[in-house]
């Protein structure tokens, strides 16, 4: 949903791009950055969950800007790519095992939920040739991690709203996760048509 949107945050990408990636530090910098913050944000967690929520909040924005300062610096990579997706799932890991600590079960199911999701696009690539499209459907990783983010600044002040939003977010990303399946058996479905001709 909020991938659907991403071309309304471009200039302001590309402003922070231009102003950050002045300063010469490498992409990687700012992607790699992104998990320092949310292993930060999983120690601060226990004494201020508000507080990981902010921390949480910038270790996340980093993965709004790495690609911005690549293409300012005319260094995109697929290595660049590639890493910046791994690192996206890593603090996005991190982050819900901060919230497990005190949240109990539920979190293990939003866990399994947005390791369902982030599985169902990869994969496809395994089987047949995709490119990295946009995909149809509900729970993207920027919507995941607006809920995980709000949940965990909920935690502050009520453990069971952050309990229901962390339903929110597997239910969510379950749901998205069936929509990308659905979506694959056509990819594939069409594949297989295009193969036999």
């Amino acid at each position: 949903m909020l991938g659907e949107r991403r071309g309304w945050f471009e200039p302001s990408k590309r402003y922070l791009g231009e102003r950050l990636g002045r300063l010469g530090l490498p992409p990687s910098f700012y992607t790699l950055s992104g998990l320092g913050l949310a292993i930060v944000a999983y120690g601060v967690y226990p004494g201020s969950p508000f507080k990981a929520a902010l921390i949480g909040t910038v270790a996340s924005l980093t993965d709004f800007v790495d690609g911005a300062v690549a293409r300012y610096q005319q260094r995109q990579s697929a290595w660049g790519n590639y890493l910046e997706a791994i690192v996206d799932r890593l603090v996005e890991l991190t982050l819900l095992l901060a919230m497990a600590q005190d949240l109990g079960p539920v979190v293990a199911w939003a866990i399994a939920a947005s390791m369902f999701i982030s599985y169902t696009k990869p994969r496809v690539a395994l089987v047949i040739p995709a490119d990295n499209h946009d995909w149809p459907g509900i729970a993207d990783h920027a919507d995941r991690m607006v809920i995980l983010l709000v949940s965990m600044a909920l935690a502050q002040i009520s453990r069971p709203l952050a309990q229901a939003g962390m339903a929110v977010l597997a239910l969510s990303a379950f749901i998205g996760g069936l929509q990308r399946v659905r979506y694959a058996y056509g990819l594939i479905a069409q594949s297989n048509t295009t193969d036999q001709k």
